[in-house]
């Protein structure tokens, strides 16, 4: 089956999808199933301009596989750039319940935020996002420019100041780390 995945995915570089939906269904028929072959499967979907098949199969994948985060991202994806953010910040909503951590999940939020006008909430997640890759600077300015949108009511301004206070302090530790080397 390993052979057939790695024709499938030569085929698809080679843009001959219907060739490589043949050897992806000769690996599945040697092997067990897995996210891995279901996202490839989404991808020729969305290679042949077939984008609610690519959706149907990662959401699938997504109810059978919850810990896949390829199925996940390649999901989020389609519907980001389908312009479906409601329905890519829901699902980015619910993942941030079990990887509060992940920044690409924030990335989708801040996106999909920013396509629904919600000005706060997309620098608010976009600050999450620098600040979970270690960039604590771009993520104070996301907040600075958090606080001043128009948008939000006193417990999202609220939650927006207390983070900031937070990440500056992280700095200021930093700063003092760094002065005594």
């Amino acid at each position: 089956s390993a052979a057939h995945y790695g024709l499938a995915l030569t085929l698809a570089r080679n843009r001959d999808y219907k060739g490589a939906e043949a050897e992806l269904q000769a690996a599945r028929k040697g092997s067990v199933a897995t996210p891995m072959f279901e996202t490839l499967a989404a991808d020729l979907k969305l290679k042949q301009g077939d984008t609610a098949g690519a959706v149907t199969i990662l959401k699938a994948t997504n109810a059978k596989y919850p810990a896949s985060r390829a199925a996940v991202y390649a999901l989020l994806d389609i519907l980001v750039n389908d312009n479906k953010p409601r329905e890519a910040l829901d699902i980015a909503t619910r993942e941030l319940k079990s990887y509060p951590k992940d920044p690409k999940l924030h990335q989708v939020a801040a996106r999909s935020h920013a396509a629904l006008g919600h000005n706060l909430e997309q620098h608010r997640a976009q600050a999450e996002a620098y600040a979970n890759y270690g960039q604590t600077t771009a993520a104070i300015e996301q907040l600075m420019i958090a606080q001043k949108a128009p948008d939000g009511d006193f417990y999202d301004h609220s939650r927006v100041d207390a983070r900031l206070r937070e990440l500056r302090q992280i700095e200021a530790d930093k700063a003092r780390e760094q002065g005594r080397e």
